[in-house]
């Protein structure tokens, strides 16, 4: 039976920076190296980004009571792990719920009593009882909602997230699955003069994405998409030229300058059974 994505919805922080100013701020902060400041203006200039969100909203205060900033100087340091994933918890509980309201609120015909399944997806943090559970408290759904979350996975879990939930709606034609994925990429800000470093330093920050995925025929088909076919591919050459471990200073994060590259070379390997599978 088809399957259609009826709503989808965004949040961001409500700080965020131009990215001229992380730009000016990296290169006060990172190094005193000229090669390495000339490395991060050349990064961010031409990273065709204009704008980032962030939780982190001390970069333009004074120095205080800042987590990220010693109190004294005001430069900037590099917090613990633990200490990065308590700002996670705290700020993720909040934006969760708000996101998964948003999200059932964009998606006309549908209220919080219809959903039956919560799939929640995040790299840049952890707790538990996690975000479905914060989702099912502040939405007030049945403590019968089914709950998975799909963690550390990277950009690509948003993929097996909507797979899942296009399964569970074939499986049975009264679900609605609410799909929400939040990253807080900008608390793992790290100093290192490692160019794989400074290059995800330009470019990911803060928000979310959420949407409704059901079998439900829409009134309006205006206010859907309906999910023809799904597929994936690995780029196996690339394993560590992406790549996301937990460190002692937070989550390391390496993209390499080869990525484009590796896309370039596994794209059609990549779409050619999706198009064959569709037809076009």
């Amino acid at each position: 039976m088809p399957v259609y994505i009826n709503g989808i919805a965004t949040l961001v922080p409500e700080s965020s920076y131009p990215q001229d100013f992380i730009r000016d701020f990296m290169i006060e902060h990172v190094s005193d190296d000229r090669m390495t400041r000339l490395i991060l203006r050349r990064i961010y200039n031409q990273s065709g980004i204009e704008k980032r969100h962030t939780v982190i909203d001390e970069m333009d205060k004074a120095p205080g009571d800042r987590t990220f900033f010693d109190e004294i100087g005001g430069r900037l340091h590099m917090p613990g792990t633990q200490k990065r994933n308590d700002l996670y918890i705290r700020k993720a509980r909040e934006m969760y719920p708000e996101l998964a309201g948003k999200t059932i609120a964009a998606s006309p015909g549908f209220e919080t009593a219809d959903i039956t399944h919560v799939i929640t997806v995040s790299c840049t943090g952890f707790y538990a009882p996690g975000p479905d559970f914060n989702i099912v408290k502040a939405l007030g759904l049945p403590l019968s909602t089914q709950r998975y979350h799909i963690g550390f996975m990277g950009c690509y879990a948003v993929f097996p997230a909507l797979k899942m939930a296009q399964a569970f709606c074939e499986a049975d034609p009264g679900t609605v699955v609410l799909v929400v994925s939040l990253e807080l990429c900008t608390l793992h800000l790290q100093l290192s003069k490692e160019t794989d470093f400074l290059l995800s330093g330009s470019l990911f920050a803060d928000g979310g994405g959420g949407a409704i995925i059901s079998n439900h025929l829409p009134e309006n088909p205006r206010h859907a998409l309906q999910i023809s076919a799904m597929s994936g591919s690995l780029a196996m050459e690339g394993e560590s030229d992406m790549a996301w471990t937990v460190g002692d200073k937070g989550f390391n994060m390496v993209l390499s300058s080869y990525i484009p590259d590796l896309l370039k070379s596994n794209i059609i390997g990549a779409i050619d059974p999706l198009l064959t599978e569709t037809g076009l």
